[in-house]
């Protein structure tokens, strides 16, 4: 088998072998020789030093210690033991290892410096051997670089670091026509350059020693023959390991051609001066060569300061794309169009259409660009104004409860929101080309409002009812006026519908609701959707179904949704979906494929999630973003939709640019809102800051800035001050509008006044706390009447212990105690205490006033404790009491305490309602059952004289008694309790005598 262990291992066990032996040895000549102490100690010294001249250090350690331990056995008292008894000996020996140590220390040290010597001067020489090679290399690659300058068609010149002349090419001594001797004695360095450009040449020479880098530039050098022609130089130097230039190469390159070309060009150009679009010349590289007057007027630089500036540096362009694939589609095809970004020399911007031409020489090959622009940036806004406008008008309308709809001239339904869908029970489709009377129980009525609003231009509170699909009316009241176009002519009605036939109901239904309505808001109603995650059910709005080409009525799940997203982005959007799931954001943008064409779209979504974590639903919205809005016309009319629509809702709208810091639009309900006079004109941050509550100012400050810093949308509620005096609670929301680069440019939002509803929460609160305390006061007052009964409950248990304490004495006072029967009667008394602690922790909790805690609940068993609390008052009115539980009684989710009241106060109010009954036996019966809808019912049964039908509908009203001295509060606190557990409580009247009184709540789930 190989021997796997490392060199150095074996190499220090041999070594170590070998020392053991030789030390051995050393011990057995010196013991049969009868050496002394100091000999031996002498021998075993210079030996361990001998053993550490050609081993390493740990074998020498080695010997040492093996050396120590020969010594002390065979040499030192007592003979042939390691045990050591006089100090001299010990301190002896730890002089000797130390001794011995060192020097071997120094030993190991100086042989590895004498390694590193020899390794390092053997390095030397092949470092040395190499630069003769690499010194001969050069020197062949120099003269094989001569041979191949000489060839080339380009003057070629090396230099020194400070430009001394060391060497030409062949071709460039027979252009000046000297040798190269002659060329390297002329002492003028400008000599060869013509008079003109000496000036420049000396500048563009300076340059080029101060970048320390790469350089080109332009002059005419002289011929022998007298004749100047023109050459592009560049110049590059040659730095030594240290960065240091040692040399400068320069070439020069005959353009005399191109020169006279691009002067043909330049003065074909001199006619572009008289067009305002911009046009410019650039060659292959992107350097300017012409400048027209349009570009000076546009742009703000003149031709002196923009010629021989790379023009995509000057105008910091910003390109649709790659500039490369630009280039490239400029050389293949000959030309180019596209819309761009410039910056003027003032800092702003202007998006410009151009257009790209190349030009080429007589051989064919490019040359130059000739590039011409048309300034389209008032277009681009307009277009951006028209989509955001639009952008509200249909987010306006589709965020409204109301039904919403335009009417032309006549009469026909031009468009709906989703609250006329819902109303109509048909979908946009169905009624946008249709008679707006139609849809009406009266439609005469109908036409004669809508014929009054164009008589009048308004109608208000005008009452119809609206007819549903099924057959529902819908009883509502129509506000609606006309709008107008640019002449002034009518072009329709805008109509809104308020549903008058709901009224108030419960108050968890109006929290729903309130639920219901800021996620609505929150989310913006462009297209909707909602998927039931568990049922993997997707429901899409009309919309939706439009943007994804997808006929209507289609039935759809998450996998058919999937398979209409673009291939190249349905990773993303599934694992955007499935981090939603876990509670991240839903807030993306991808695309989709509808009928071979591709459109983007951007999702918002919320998902809502159970008690356990789980998610179950999800609402949101999506918004095609590949439209693109053209018409200035549609742009004034979206204009007078919104402020209708904003007026009829009372939301108003804004925008904020950041570049000015301005509001750029804000909708006349903003100046209704702020009290504010609309002909100031627009509206700026400090005004509105000055309107804001103090206490809240750094909240909405930090809202706006979160906008900005995370790109996303913020909401804030936020006081104002206003100059009447009064003070408004408003609701705004804010979304960020970002540029190609993903930059925010702009806030649009809403706000809302949410005065009015702020004061029904505080008084809906006020209302709850009332509640709550005449609920504890409810119990507390049961509790002063069952006295009696909870003494009875204590006193059972403490007699029971006072009765095991007297026989566990009597057990223990024997004169052989009994101690088997003595802690039996001490179990007894804990267990008689336990009962009794439980009897007054379940009364504390009745008599205590708590938040409440709903948790699984036994009914049979808070029954039972509630029964036993009324025993001795059942005890006392001589009432019998029967239970008759089902045993698979199903449990709810509850409030003990709650429930527990609300069975204390019937049996209590059954107690008392059968106090006057003599002539038949007083008795209580309590119910458990199951029911099929998922519910328990519990029923208290009397057998008292009973109620008139007139008092069983009124026993649950506040402050309504039929007892002398009643508050009146019991049962409708016990309707409440019940009714907020999601179940009903109600009374009927017996068979027999009495009345039942029964309650059914939720089944745990």
């Amino acid at each position: 088998m190989k021997d796997k262990r490392p060199p150095g291992f074996r190499r220090t066990g041999l070594e170590c072998l070998l020392a053991s032996i030789v030390l051995a040895l050393l011990t057995f000549v010196s013991f049969h020789l009868h050496a002394g102490p100091a000999l031996a100690a002498l021998l075993f010294f210079f030996l361990v030093i001998l053993i550490s001249l050609w081993a390493g250090f740990v074998s020498t350690v080695f010997a040492c210690v093996v050396a120590a331990l020969c010594f002390i056995y065979f040499f030192t008292q007592p003979l042939y033991s390691l045990r050591m008894s006089a100090p001299v000996e010990i301190a002896a020996l730890i002089a000797f290892s130390s001794t011995i140590l060192i020097i071997s220390g120094l030993l190991s040290r100086v042989r590895e410096q004498s390694a590193i010597l020899q390794q390092n001067n053997e390095q030397l020489q092949t470092e040395m051997t190499e630069r003769r090679r690499a010194e001969e290399k050069i020197r062949q690659s120099e003269a094989e670089l001569r041979r191949i300058l000489d060839l080339t068609p380009q003057l070629v010149a090396a230099f020194g670091h400070d430009r001394k002349r060391l060497y030409a090419n062949r071709h460039a001594l027979d252009y000046f026509g000297v040798t190269l001797e002659e060329w390297q004695g002329i002492s003028d360095r400008f000599w060869f350059y013509h008079p003109d450009d000496r000036e420049r040449m000396a500048r563009d020479v300076y340059v080029g020693l101060a970048s320390d880098g790469p350089h080109q530039f332009e002059a005419r050098l002289r011929r022998k023959d007298g004749a100047y022609r023109w050459f592009l130089f560049r110049d590059s130097p040659l730095r030594d390991e240290q960065g240091l230039i040692i040399r400068w190469y320069v070439t020069a390159t005959d353009i005399e051609d191109r020169k006279r070309v691009e002067e043909e060009r330049r003065a074909q150009a001199a006619l572009l001066h008289i067009t305002h679009d911009t046009v410019f010349v650039m060659d292959m590289e992107g350097v300017i060569k012409y400048w027209n007057r349009g570009a000076e007027e546009r742009y703000g630089w003149t031709a002196e300061h923009a010629l021989g500036r790379v023009v995509h540096e000057l105008l910091k362009t910003v390109f649709p794309g790659p500039l490369e694939e630009i280039r490239a589609e400029v050389s293949r095809a000959g030309r180019w169009e596209g819309e761009i970004l410039h910056s003027k020399k003032d800092g702003t911007q202007v998006m410009v259409a151009s257009r790209w031409a190349l030009q080429r020489d007589e051989r064919g090959a490019p040359m130059a660009i000739l590039e011409t622009n048309n300034d389209i940036t008032e277009r681009k806004r307009a277009e951006e104004a028209l989509r955001l406008s639009n952008a509200y008008n249909r987010s306006l309308i589709e965020a409204s409860p109301d039904p919403l709809v335009t009417i032309g001239p006549d009469g026909e339904i031009t468009d709906v929101n989703a609250a006329t869908e819902a109303a109509t029970g048909r979908s946009r489709g169905e009624l946008v080309g249709t008679d707006f009377c139609d849809y009406f129980t009266e439609p005469a009525k109908a036409r004669a409002g809508y014929e009054q609003v164009f008589r009048d231009g308004m109608v208000r509170d005008y009452p119809l009812e609206l007819r549903h699909r099924d057959g529902g009316v819908m009883s509502v009241m129509y506000n609606a006026s006309v709008y107008r176009d640019e002449s002034g002519r009518v072009i329709g009605v805008f109509a809104a519908a308020r549903d008058i036939t709901l009224r108030k109901q419960a108050e968890e239904a109006l929290r729903e609701s309130e639920a219901n309505l800021n996620r609505a808001q929150e989310i913006a109603h462009i297209g909707s959707w909602h998927l039931d995650v568990t049922r993997n059910r997707l429901t899409w709005s009309d919309e939706v179904f439009r943007i994804f080409g997808v006929s209507f009525g289609t039935a759809l799940t998450y996998e058919a949704f999937i398979d209409r997203v673009h291939p190249g982005d349905r990773e993303s959007v599934h694992n955007a979906w499935a981090a939603a799931l876990h509670g991240a954001p839903y807030d993306i943008e991808h695309r989709i494929v509808v009928g071979g064409d591709l459109k983007w779209v951007r999702e918002r979504a919320q998902v809502e999630f159970n008690e356990e974590g789980n998610a179950t639903s999800g609402i949101g919205t999506v918004q095609d973003i590949t439209e693109r809005k053209t018409a200035e016309a549609a742009l004034r009319q979206s204009e007078a939709y919104l402020a209708e629509g904003q007026r009829l809702t009372g939301t108003g709208s804004w925008a904020f640019d950041l570049a000015s810091n301005k509001y750029i639009y804000t909708s006349e309900e903003i100046f209704r809102i702020f009290e504010m006079d609309a002909q100031e004109g627009l509206l700026n941050r400090e005004a509105i800051s000055r309107h804001i509550h103090p206490e809240d100012w750094e909240r909405v400050n930090e809202s706006f800035e979160k906008s900005l810093r995370e790109k996303a949308d913020t909401l804030s509620e936020f006081r104002i001050l206003l100059p009447s005096g009064t003070a408004k609670h408003l609701q705004t929301i804010r979304h960020p509008v970002m540029n190609d680069a993903g930059d925010v440019v702009k806030l649009v939002g809403t706000v809302i006044d949410v005065t009015e509803h702020k004061r029904t929460e505080q008084e809906r609160e006020r209302l709850r706390q009332l509640e709550a305390n005449l609920a504890h006061i409810n119990r507390v007052s049961m509790m002063g009447e069952l006295a009696a009964s909870v003494a009875h409950e204590v006193n059972q248990p403490l007699s029971g212990v006072v009765v095991n304490g007297n026989a566990c004495l009597r057990w223990l006072a024997g004169d052989s105690p009994n101690l088997e029967e003595a802690r039996e009667a001490v179990r007894r008394i804990v267990r008689d205490g336990k009962r009794a602690g439980d009897v007054i922790a379940r009364i504390r909790a009745l008599a205590t006033k708590t938040a409440p805690a709903k948790e699984r609940l036994d009914m049979n068993e808070a029954i039972r404790e509630v029964v036993t609390f009324a025993g001795d008052e059942l005890r006392k009115n001589s009432v019998a009491v029967r239970t008759e539980f089902v045993d698979d009684l199903s449990p709810v989710l509850g409030d003990r305490v709650q429930l527990q009241q609300v069975v204390l106060n019937l049996v209590m109010n059954g107690i008392e309602a059968m106090s006057s009954v003599e002539e038949r036996p007083r008795e209580l019966i309590v119910r458990t059952q199951n029911t099929d809808a998922g519910q328990l019912r519990v029923s208290v049964q009397d057998s008292g004289k009973g109620l008139d039908p007139q008092s069983l509908e009124r026993i649950f009203e506040a402050f309504y008694t039929t007892k002398h001295g009643g508050m009146g509060m019991g049962l409708s606190i016990c309707r409440s309790i019940i009714q907020n557990h999601g179940g009903q409580l109600w009374a009927v009247a017996n068979e027999g005598p009495g009345i039942s009184v029964q309650f059914t709540i939720p089944n745990y789930r």
